[in-house]
């Protein structure tokens, strides 16, 4: 199973078996004096329980044991399941990737973190500093897809790998922050040969606490090869952006004023069909009234004539 000289590990774990089964993997390799080239897990969820928690004693076990083994890889992938089937929320597979990407080689050359996540605040979880830590300081190829991250975290990794980084792939990423400065830095600093964009979104915190959904920063894709070609590009890019969201504003608030119109006609005959009501009404008490004044006044006529007396 671990013959040769480079192993590609393909691991899938439940969130509480990821360190102990990746501490397998590694100590086979170990045994079997094979070099780790590739390292590809998928981090799945499970309902919660104490026990899924990642210790301490894990921890420092895992790194005791296994953190040679495991920085000789230069790519290292991820598959993160965001939710456990009763809908929470997967903490503790984010605590667990945090830990073991800690212990990656220095020298990573890439890194690629996929989840199932969608831009709805429920299943928005930035992801923990550890995850796009300092320790990646010479990565080549970055590639993220439906994660949820901080400006700040996000704009860090690339500064750290602003001279090596070569290629960025980022797929429906939600941004805790401004889009706009996350690709500025990349024009005005970064050497990229390949850059790959779609489905952005943006959140800010209040939106998070109001259980709302991101918002869409930009609704084309972009690839774009060279290094001349990803500055202009992404410089057009963000020109285009800009100018899609502004066209978007302008349609929805054409919309919102056609509603608003469409509404004020709506309540225009809404009043006329009120005051004609009211105008029936106020007919029809007057006709009552007058049909009550006749009677009032006929009445005493007949009872004058049953009350005189008969000629004798």
């Amino acid at each position: 199973m671990f013959k040769g000289k480079n192993l590609q590990s393909h691991l899938r774990a439940s969130t509480p078996d990821l360190i102990p089964t990746l501490g397998f993997m590694m100590a086979a390799a170990s045994v079997s004096e094979c070099k780790v080239g590739k390292v590809i897990i998928g981090v799945g969820a499970l309902d919660y329980h104490p026990q899924y928690s990642v210790t301490p004693q894990s921890i420092a076990s895992f790194r005791q044991k296994h953190q040679t083994i495991l920085t000789q890889a230069e790519e290292f992938a991820v598959e993160l399941e965001c939710c456990t089937r009763d809908g929470r929320l997967n903490y503790e597979g984010l605590e667990a990737l945090s830990v073991v990407v800690q212990y990656n080689s220095e020298d990573l050359k890439t890194f690629s973190l996929s989840s199932d996540c969608g831009p709805f605040a429920s299943h928005l979880s930035k992801l923990p500093k550890e995850v796009l830590s300092s320790a990646f300081n010479a990565l080549q190829n970055l590639s993220l897809t439906k994660v949820t991250l901080s400006e700040t975290a996000l704009v860090r990794c690339l500064m750290t790998n602003r001279r090596s980084l070569k290629g960025l792939k980022l797929t429906g990423v939600v941004i805790s922050g401004v889009w706009d400065r996350v690709l500025s830095y990349i024009v005005n600093h970064m050497f990229l040969e390949q850059c790959v964009m779609s489905e952005g979104y943006q959140i800010d915190n209040a939106q998070r606490r109001r259980g709302l959904r991101a918002n869409f920063w930009h609704v084309t894709s972009v690839e774009l090869h060279g290094q001349e070609e990803v500055r202009v590009g992404l410089s057009e890019y963000l020109g285009i952006q800009t100018a899609a969201r502004e066209a978007e504003r302008v349609m929805r608030q054409r919309e919102e004023e056609k509603e608003q119109r469409q509404e004020a006609e709506r309540e225009a005959k809404r009043e006329e069909e009120r005051t004609r009501q009211r105008a029936k009404t106020k007919d029809e008490k007057k006709k009552k009234r007058a049909e009550e004044r006749e009677e009032l006044r006929k009445a005493p006529r007949r009872s004058s004539r049953l009350a005189r007396p008969q000629a004798g």
